[in-house]
C-alpha cells in the first residue's frame, strides 16, 4: 500500500469522524465549532477570548462570533476581567455545563465504538504512530510556514 493511499484512508476517515459527530452533536443544539469552544471553557473557567483563540488556533474575530451566539442560546456568559477591561472573560451557564456533559457522553460513546476490536496494545501502538505523524508534520510546517505548534 502507498504512501497516499494511507493518507486518504486517514483524510476519509476524519471526514466520517465528523460527519458522525455533526449528527450526534444536533441533538445538544450546538454545531461541532461550538462544541470545542464549550469543552474548552469546562476545563479552562473564566478564560479570555484571546486565550481561547490561542488554544483553539482559530483567530480572535471567529472566537467573538461563537461567543456571541453562544451568549444569546445561553450557553454561556461574559463578564469584564476586574484585573483587565479589555478583557472578557467567559464562562459556562447551567444550560451550557449540561450540554457540555452531553456532548462527553456523545465523544465517549463514538471513541469506544470506533475503537471496538482494538487491543490495548494496538491503541497504544496507534497512539505511537499518530505522534511520530504529529511531529513530522510540526517540522514541516515550520519549515514551510514558519509557525510552531
Amino acid at each position: 500500500m502507498s504512501d497516499y493511499n494511507v493518507t486518504q484512508k486517514f483524510i476519509f476517515m476524519i471526514h466520517r469522524y465528523k460527519k458522525i459527530m455533526e449528527k450526534e452533536l444536533v441533538e445538544t443544539g450546538i454545531h461541532r465549532g461550538q462544541h470545542y469552544l464549550l469543552m474548552y471553557l469546562a476545563h479552562h473557567s473564566d478564560a479570555s477570548q484571546t486565550e481561547i483563540a490561542n488554544c483553539l488556533k482559530v483567530s480572535t474575530a471567529t472566537i467573538a462570533v461563537a461567543t456571541k451566539r453562544l451568549e444569546k442560546g445561553g450557553y454561556i456568559n461574559k463578564a469584564v476581567d476586574g484585573n483587565d477591561n479589555r478583557f472578557n472573560k467567559v464562562m459556562l451557564t447551567e444550560k451550557g455545563t449540561c450540554v457540555v456533559k452531553q456532548s462527553e457522553q456523545i465523544v465517549k460513546s463514538l471513541t469506544e465504538e470506533m475503537y471496538h476490536g482494538f487491543s490495548e496494545k494496538e491503541l497504544m501502538q496507534l497512539g505511537d504512530f499518530l505522534d511520530r505523524i504529529y511531529e513530522n508534520l510540526g517540522e514541516i510546517m515550520e519549515e514551510k510556514t514558519g509557525e510552531t505548534l
